[in-house]
């Protein structure tokens, strides 16, 4: 288990219409366990790459594993693979405005039939985890960027994922508060054994990963 990997691509391609394309055959593999940075200017294709393989779109050709094995046929599979096995977080935080941080962390448990006891004590077990035990109840509008950051790592951490993805966790954060964030990342991926993948624009959060893979133009250079 410990070398089987959980992401491998071969000649992943993604076209948003004729002649614009955004991936040129990208080939990857992210073993159980890892934390990888993807880096690379903007435009490059490293948002459309995790998206990919976070579930969250579709390639238009080529092939993806995960957890050792194809993709489930049909949208409600892939969904209950992704609501189940990943978790995504967000540059801009994704949260519901409205509703309280307990309950923004409550969603994808009360999706995936958790009972309404369970899921308020996980949420604000995890709440706690990433120091937001006080402001359970506050609305996530009234939460700073750095909280909100984290009250979206706790959510995509609350179904227990094998895979983490972050896409430019830091990138709408001063660096104390982006720094305050990668360590909870770093801390969930050694405690927890959760494979991480990270896009950055910063070498800084690149090289606290395991492996850095670079893009340009739509391709993997290293």
């Amino acid at each position: 288990m410990g070398t089987q990997a959980v992401v491998s691509t071969k000649n992943i391609v993604k076209s948003y219409g004729k002649g614009n394309a955004v991936l040129h055959g990208a080939d990857m593999t992210v073993q159980t366990g890892e934390f990888v940075a993807i880096t690379g200017p903007s435009g490059s294709g490293k948002s459309t790459l995790v998206r990919i393989l976070g579930l969250l779109d579709q390639p238009s050709g080529g092939t993806l594993e995960l957890f050792g094995t194809g993709l489930p046929k049909g949208d409600r599979a892939l969904s209950r693979l992704r609501n189940e096995a990943i978790g995504f977080v967000f540059q801009d935080y994704r949260l519901v405005p409205h509703y309280s941080v307990l309950e923004n962390v409550c969603v994808p448990l009360k999706i995936n039939g958790i009972s309404p006891r369970k899921r308020k004590k996980r949420a604000s077990e995890l709440l706690k985890l990433v120091g937001l035990g006080d402001v359970l109840e506050r609305k996530a509008s009234d939460l700073s960027g750095g909280q909100q950051q984290r009250a979206g790592i706790a959510r995509a951490i609350a179904m227990q994922p094998k895979l983490l993805i972050a896409d430019e966790p830091t990138g709408n954060l001063d660096s104390e508060t982006g720094e305050k964030i990668l360590k909870i990342l770093t801390t969930i991926h050694k405690s927890l054994g959760t494979t991480l993948i990270v896009v950055t624009h910063s070498e800084t959060v690149a090289k606290r990963a395991d492996r850095i893979i670079r893009m340009q133009d739509g391709r993997l250079i290293g």
